[in-house]
C-alpha cells in the first residue's frame, strides 16, 4: 500500500467546480480505489495563488521540502490536473524529475491518467504546455479587457474605503 500526498491549488476564490474540497474528494477517492493511503498532515493547499511560480506558492515549497525528508514522508503525490501542480512547464519539468530523482515519488494527475510509456510521458508534456498556454493567454486577455475597461473611465476595483459603487454609477461618498 502507498502513502500518498495530495496537492490542491486554486487561482482564485471563485473557481467552485475546482474547489480545494471538491479536489480532494476525488483525490481520496482515487486513493482508496488504488490502494493508497492520504494522510492528512499531507494535505497541502494554496488558495488564491498562481501556479505559475513555484515560490510564491508557500504549500507547494513546504510539500517539496517534506519529501526531501529521509524517508520521504510519502511515495506519490496526488494532484486533481497537472494544471494544479504547475503552470510553468519549465518548472513542472524540474520539480517532478527531483521528486522522481531524488525522493523516488511520482505526481500523479488523477484525472489525466496518461501511462508509464514513453507515449504517456509525451501527452504528459503536450498537457503542461498547453497548460501553460493557457495561462499566458488568460493573462494577455484580462490585461486586454483592463486596458479597455480603463481607457472608458471605469472602475477596475471596488470602491475605496469610505465611498459606495453601484454598477454602471460613479462612486459616491
Amino acid at each position: 500500500m502507498k502513502t500518498a500526498a495530495v496537492y490542491i491549488r486554486v487561482s482564485t476564490e471563485e473557481q467552485a467546480e475546482y474547489s480545494p474540497d471538491s479536489q480532494l474528494a476525488e483525490a481520496k477517492a482515487y486513493a482508496e480505489r488504488n490502494d493508497m493511503i492520504i494522510s492528512p498532515d499531507h494535505v497541502y493547499t494554496d488558495v488564491g495563488i498562481s501556479g505559475r511560480k513555484a515560490n510564491k506558492r508557500p504549500a507547494f515549497m513546504r510539500m517539496v521540502a517534506e519529501a526531501k525528508g529521509k524517508p520521504s514522508p510519502f511515495d506519490v503525490i496526488l494532484v486533481w490536473k497537472f494544471s494544479r501542480f504547475a503552470r510553468n512547464q519549465e518548472e513542472s519539468i524540474l520539480y517532478k524529475n527531483l521528486l522522481k530523482k531524488e525522493c523516488d515519488i511520482e505526481v500523479v494527475s488523477i484525472s489525466e491518467e496518461v501511462g508509464d510509456s514513453v507515449f504517456g510521458s509525451l501527452i504528459e508534456r503536450i498537457i503542461e504546455w498547453m497548460d501553460e498556454f493557457y495561462s499566458i493567454r488568460l493573462s494577455e486577455e484580462v490585461t486586454t479587457k483592463m486596458t479597455f475597461a480603463a481607457e472608458r473611465g471605469q472602475i477596475l476595483s471596488i470602491a475605496p474605503f469610505g465611498y459606495s459603487k453601484k454598477p454602471d454609477q460613479p462612486m459616491v461618498i
